[in-house]
């Protein structure tokens, strides 16, 4: 009987200790599965601005946050300190320009872990 006591409290334990995949990046932490933005009527939702075409997506994590995710496609994306930056670079929380947008330091992890099955 004891053991089957032990036994039941190190699952559940074991189950608390697992954790879901993750991206993570200074407060930013993103828990999979994400689901993208749809419309109403089931589309995709993309926003699009005139600047040479970045892309904003937003997309909801498995804790039910949201996040907006921003694809830099300006004709200029160099930023201050003269870094130039590739088209596409990913953004989070506002448009590339904004002082309070993230950089996404991995971005092929975050394409390969997030956006992996996302429309961009």
């Amino acid at each position: 009987m004891r053991i089957q006591i032990l036994a039941i409290g190190c699952l559940l334990c074991a189950s608390c200790v697992t954790n879901p995949r993750s991206f993570e990046q200074g407060d930013i932490r993103i828990v999979l599965p994400v689901q993208q933005e749809k419309s109403p009527n089931g589309n995709l939702v993309l926003a699009h601005w005139n600047d040479g075409g970045t892309v904003r997506i937003k997309i909801t994590d498995a804790t039910g946050k949201q996040f907006d995710v921003f694809f830099d496609r300006r004709f200029s994306t160099t930023e201050s300190g003269d870094i130039k930056r590739e088209p596409g670079t990913i953004y989070l929380n506002a448009y590339p320009a904004r002082s309070n947008s993230v950089l996404v330091v991995d971005q092929e992890g975050f394409k390969k872990k997030i956006l992996n099955g996302i429309t961009y």
